[in-house]
């Protein structure tokens, strides 16, 4: 059991399984990651991620409406998460971000597209927030996996959570180099009593790099499902 500094508990651990097990039920049929980052890297994978179970997993139990992105590639984790939001809200979009616009390869495609904002831009700088801010001035769900670097990292959820207030930030990689255990231990010191790392409780989330959690309980308990 985890709590805040004002004693408001929340069970990290059973968070993480109950959004593994909805996120088994959530259908992600055609929701593949795109163009490989490993091997041959032209290649076009169409698998799916066992994390973009979770992330649509974790999306649908806190009933998110609103969600913010930042690191596109060609969304197939934008359309995971947008795809729990819609199991318990039908009208839910997302906003993601990214430098690149490799996801037109696969976005405008979908049924979906008119649900998700792209912008093109580096989330750190102030013109691109302020794009973010336009669209979504408050996000229930933020999931951060851009640039695997700590300070990079650590800027996009600073300003993000500081400014769109979530209810979870989602992070992945956070073991996948020594700049992101940095970042990690960072966000342990900061936030001891409200983070894990998910993989510690189900190992099948992802592989070694690992995959963040914050939770803010007090703005879980305003829309968790019971």
């Amino acid at each position: 059991m985890h709590s805040t500094e004002d004693g408001a508990p929340v069970d990290l651990e059973q968070l993480v399984r109950r959004a593994w097990q909805i996120g088994q039920g959530i259908d992600l049929a055609g929701v593949g990651y795109g163009r490989k980052h490993w091997g041959n890297r032209t290649d076009i994978s169409t698998w799916t991620p066992p994390y973009y179970h979770f992330l649509a997993g974790l999306a649908a139990l806190i009933e998110a409406k609103t969600a913010v992105e930042i690191g596109t590639h060609w969304g197939g984790s934008a359309v995971a998460i947008l795809r729990g939001m819609r199991a318990r809200s039908p009208d839910a979009k997302i906003v993601t971000v990214d430098l690149t616009s490799e996801s037109d390869n696969y976005l405008p495609k979908l049924p979906e597209a008119a649900s998700i904002v792209k912008i093109i831009g580096d989330a750190n700088k102030l013109e691109t927030i302020q794009q973010v801010l336009t669209h979504s001035p408050s996000a229930d769900f933020l999931y951060i996996d851009a640039q695997h670097l700590a300070h990079p990292t650590l800027l996009n959820f600073t300003i993000y959570s500081t400014l769109v207030r979530p209810k979870v930030a989602v992070f992945d990689d956070i073991t996948w180099s020594d700049s992101m255990r940095e970042f990690w231990r960072i966000v342990e010191t900061a936030y001891a009593n409200v983070c894990i790392d998910c993989r510690a409780v189900e190992p099948a989330i992802r592989s070694h790099p690992g995959f963040g959690l914050v939770a803010w309980p007090e703005r879980l308990a305003q829309g968790r499902a019971a």
